[in-house]
């Protein structure tokens, strides 16, 4: 846990006329809030003390994938009249760059909490093809990441302290909701799909 200078910013509405999207405003932010019309009576005030980031309510679901890469292959022609099998044989070599940011939120996902590394990681496989008469083959192939969004509720907790300068509690204020993308497998889907044309 890491403590360290947090500004906050309370939002108060003004006045027995306060409009609707006034009064939704969030009570408190880490970030200053704009009034959302002119001439808004409403009265925003900065606190800043000493506190620590916690995360409540993480939730996490699937996300598509980012895609990696794609490349194509021009392989063999049938110049034959019968189909004709063939095998092709291959691999892969891709560099991995894997980012990960040191937060509370990345540790209760149970995340690599590592800074940044890079490695090569390659993938081969062997794909038996029937290529019909008079046909080129090309492979397209397409790797994906499997990924994971989460989102969280993130609270600042500030140290209540008693005349002695001794914590006596703790004051949880909520700030606003994060989201992210959490990379399980940057290799999590790796389709070959062949695909076959005339020979010019």
């Amino acid at each position: 846990m890491s403590w360290d200078i947090k500004t906050i910013y309370l939002w108060k509405p003004v006045g027995s006329r306060t409009c609707s999207v006034c009064l939704s405003m969030p009570k408190w932010s880490d970030d200053e809030p704009v009034k959302p019309h002119p001439y808004c009576d409403c009265e925003i005030s900065m606190y800043s003390g000493i506190a620590t980031e916690k995360f409540k309510n993480i939730k996490e679901t699937s996300g598509g994938g980012a895609v990696r890469m794609e490349k194509q292959l021009t392989e063999i022609y049938n110049p034959g009249t019968k189909p004709m099998a063939y095998t092709k044989t291959f691999s892969i070599s891709l560099k991995s760059t894997t980012q990960v940011k040191i937060s509370s939120v990345a540790k209760e996902l149970g995340m690599e909490v590592s800074g940044s590394s890079e490695t090569t990681r390659t993938w081969a496989d062997s794909v038996p093809v029937s290529i019909p008469p008079k046909k080129r083959l090309i492979l397209e192939i397409k790797i994906e990441s499997l990924e994971r969004i989460y989102t969280a509720d993130k609270y600042y907790v500030f140290p209540v302290l008693d005349f002695d300068g001794y914590t006596k509690d703790w004051e949880e204020m909520f700030v606003g909701t994060v989201e992210g993308v959490r990379v399980i497998d940057e290799w999590g889907h790796v389709s070959v799909t062949p695909r076959f044309e005339n020979s010019p």
